[in-house]
């Protein structure tokens, strides 16, 4: 329950996270987010805490706790965090409520939002909206045409909807295509804005893609 509620955090920010169920699984030098991580084997305690001093970010969702080698619960092995991001060693640690709601969690989007901007970091973010209705964006890369598809309420339609694109999968694209299944079917320019390209999107109800060749 803790990682799936983790998983959708973050998918509501458009930052796509994959599940692991060790952490020498992870890529190296990948973010990490634990979501209640309570009982922590102390080989992954370890390797936790040996990532994050080497450089890379943890999110932790909730205070993660470690056990010894007979299942007894033992020391902190990271310290208490800001949802800022706090230095450890050459990383950077984020702290956020835990997510099992016996356990008091609560989850604002905007301390979610705050948490992983500090996790992420400048440049790092695929995607990301700014609307007046939830909009979901996900993106598709094929033959050198990056694909974003958008989905939006069918009952209200998605107005003044702004996109944006990190550089580091829109390219210096200047134009895209836009085509919804409404009928839309217009070129819409890509504004330099950053770490990102944006635009305003046409007005659209359900379903709509936005295409640019980087």
């Amino acid at each position: 329950m803790a990682v799936e509620r983790a998983v959708e955090s973050l998918a509501a920010l458009h930052v796509q996270a994959a599940v692991v169920t060790q952490v020498a699984r992870a890529p190296a030098g990948a973010a990490l987010a634990l979501a209640d991580a309570a009982a922590l084997p102390p080989g992954e305690a370890k390797e936790v805490r040996r990532r994050l001093e080497g450089g890379s970010a943890v999110l932790a969702f909730g205070e993660p706790s470690a056990i010894d080698e007979t299942g007894r619960p033992a020391a902190a092995f990271l310290p208490a965090a800001k949802a800022s991001g706090t230095k450890v060693g050459e990383g950077t640690l984020v702290g956020l409520p835990p997510l099992a709601p016996e356990r008091g969690g609560t989850l604002a989007p905007a301390l979610v939002d705050k948490a992983a901007a500090a996790v992420l970091g400048k440049g790092r973010r695929a995607a990301g909206v700014v609307s007046r209705v939830p909009v979901v964006v996900v993106l598709h890369r094929t033959d050198g045409t990056v694909l974003a598809h958008l989905v939006a309420p069918e009952d209200e339609p998605a107005r003044g909807t702004t996109l944006y694109l990190g550089v580091h999968i829109a390219g210096g694209a200047r134009r895209a295509r836009f085509v919804s299944a409404d009928g839309t079917d217009v070129r819409i320019p890509m504004n330099p804005s950053g770490y990102s390209v944006s635009t305003v999107l046409p007005a659209f109800r359900g379903y709509a893609v936005l295409s640019l060749a980087p």
